[in-house]
């Protein structure tokens, strides 16, 4: 029977399947932080704070618009979250004086601002999709060459170094495919969660722009 526990499948796959399995759980770390921090971002959210701002703009209460941007937080499992529209809305109700099109200008500058910080890891996620495939490959190699070194010898005793270079290169090849598959899976799903989110930002900004012009 063969042993498919974590630390037998470690322990067998060799060097590379250890770094295979540190990229492992470094991809799934940026996953789940993103995950949370993306809770931000949904449209329920952005409704929420808008609401709450639009209140104090029509109020000409601008430091408590501010406030209210400031410290708005989504409660989620244990974490308290902040929307990166906050900092979007803070920045503009600062500077509510100047034109129209310089509110505008702005808008897009903050929103770049933000977008930088919500991509921040998502290239590590890519890059560990990329390189995945290619230490497993790497492994993969290794445990071929280990075998066919068995093969060269003579006598019976080769046959367990014969499979221990087979079930490396298995191994590998397994570790690999089986970290790159979900690193690309969540670089895509998270990208796109940034993309879906573009319209929601847009539309907002504009309102507010809108609000801080005519009241």
């Amino acid at each position: 029977m063969f042993d498919l526990s974590l630390i037998s499948l470690l322990t067998k796959g060799g060097f590379a399947v250890l770094i295979l399995f540190v990229c492992s759980i470094l991809s799934f770390k940026i996953f789940f932080e993103k995950i949370i921090l993306f809770k931000g971002l949904s449209e329920k959210v952005f409704e929420n704070i808008s609401n709450e701002v639009y209140k104090f703009i029509k109020e000409k209460n601008f430091q408590s618009a501010i406030d209210t941007a400031k410290n708005y937080r989504l409660s989620f499992l244990f974490f308290k979250i902040k929307s990166p529209l906050s900092e979007v809305y803070i920045e503009l109700i600062k500077n509510k004086e100047r034109k129209k099109e310089d509110l505008e200008d702005l808008a897009i500058t903050s929103l770049d601002i933000q977008l930088s910080k919500l991509e921040k890891g998502l290239g590590i996620l890519a890059t560990l999709g990329n390189i995945s495939l290619y230490l497993g490959l790497f492994g993969t190699v290794i445990g071929i060459i280990r075998a066919f070194d068995a093969l060269a010898g003579t006598g019976k005793a080769n046959y367990p170094q014969l499979m221990a270079g087979i079930a490396e290169a298995l191994i590998a090849t397994a570790a690999g495919l089986f970290v790159a598959i979900p690193a690309v899976v969540f670089y895509n799903y998270l990208t796109k969660k940034i993309k879906l989110s573009l319209p929601h930002f847009q539309s907002a900004m504009r309102e507010l722009i809108f609000q801080l012009k005519n009241n």
